[in-house]
């Protein structure tokens, strides 16, 4: 009888050892919903991001997996979701018994949209429970902002060597062109001109010359309202026939 029981309790603790996986209180189920984030760098204005995410939602239209489809483009950067993200579309799927895994959907949806340049299309499913987010997440400090920056570019280069990772991405400052225009102030002085006059004449030709602000009732930012010339004036050759005003006559910009 002892030896029963103890060959008993041997093979109960085998097996609990052999076949117990843990609890898992948020176990993974097929997403009602999912949404995807439209990313791209670049200084677009609000119609031009609007039509990027048409553009998108274009392609993912007309699925008959998808039970509702609902777009929006942002004229003003989402700091939570990003600097880079210009839009954002949301769907509702129809019932899991009707249609394929959610994954298989979005990767359809991510072949239909993989022609369209200059865009990176980030897909999340429907997150259950707690802890929400990236399953992976790194966080990267150091005294000198170029070694982070070198240690953020080493680590998304091994990442995509191992291979295994999606819809990438950091915090970091998006990337960009600084310009600098030297002025000979004493050439502008004797043109009977100045910086400030100069300066925004050229912003015209760049980011735009701000003349007031506007707070529209969906955003609690402002919205700079500004004056640019027309696209096909904006270029750097436009830049050498640009003409200020001076007290006498115009001038060449490239005079000063």
């Amino acid at each position: 009888m002892l030896l029963v029981t103890i060959l008993l309790m041997v093979l109960l603790y085998t097996g609990y050892a052999r076949f117990n996986h843990g609890v898992d209180f948020f176990p993974a189920v097929e997403p009602d919903s999912a949404q995807v984030l439209v990313r791209a760098r670049g200084d677009f204005s609000a119609q031009e991001t609007d039509a990027i995410v048409q553009r998108v939602e274009a392609k993912l239209s007309g699925m008959s997996e998808v039970r509702a489809l609902y777009a929006r483009s942002f004229a003003v950067p989402n700091e939570q979701m990003g600097n880079d993200v210009i839009g954002m579309l949301q769907f509702q799927f129809i019932d899991w018994h009707e249609r394929r895994p959610a994954q298989a959907i979005l990767s359809d949806m991510a072949k239909r949209a993989e022609d369209i340049p200059g865009i990176t299309l980030e897909f999340q499913e429907q997150e259950m429970g707690p802890g929400g987010g990236k399953p992976i997440v790194l966080e990267v400090s150091a005294t000198n902002p170029d070694v982070a920056d070198a240690g953020v570019n080493q680590l998304t280069q091994l990442m995509r060597e191992l291979g295994g990772f999606t819809d990438i991405q950091d915090n970091r400052s998006l990337p960009g062109v600084e310009w600098q225009v030297n002025v000979d102030r004493e050439a502008a002085a004797r043109m009977g001109t100045d910086v400030t006059t100069i300066g925004s004449a050229v912003q015209l030709l760049t980011t735009g010359l701000q003349v007031a602000s506007y707070r529209p009732p969906e955003v609690s930012d402002e919205v700079d309202i500004r004056v640019r010339l027309p696209q096909n004036w904006r270029s750097l050759d436009q830049l050498e026939r640009l003409t200020i005003n001076t007290s006498g006559d115009r001038c060449r910009f490239r005079t000063l």
